[in-house]
């Protein structure tokens, strides 16, 4: 699942780059790579429902389930959220520091 909302303000090339460094097969390269967009993804939603009103949050979860790639939904969870970008990348933040980390000690 590639294009979601969250990708034009987060940047993972990072970890990308790191994975590609490892000594292992493109095949469990991309495995891994898969497992690390995964993570991201829950984690950002995480960020997102935590901060979202609740009655909000259904109409976020029909947004991403029908246009996953829509940069609408960032512009609408600008509207209810206030500095809702850099909670998203705050937490990105942390998560990628954690699986760098992680990568290295491989």
């Amino acid at each position: 699942m590639r294009g979601l909302f969250w990708e034009e303000i987060v940047k993972i090339r990072e970890v990308t780059v790191q994975i590609n460094k490892l000594g292992v097969k493109e095949e469990e390269k991309f495995k891994l790579l898969e497992v690390v967009y995964q993570t991201f993804n829950v984690s950002i939603l995480d960020t997102v429902l935590s901060e979202l009103p609740e009655k909000k949050q259904k109409e976020f979860l029909a947004q991403l389930s029908e246009k996953p790639h829509s940069p609408k939904i960032i512009e609408s969870l600008k509207e209810e959220v206030k500095d809702i970008e850099e909670k998203i990348i705050q937490a990105a933040q942390r998560l990628k520091e954690k699986i760098l980390q992680q990568l290295e000690d491989l």
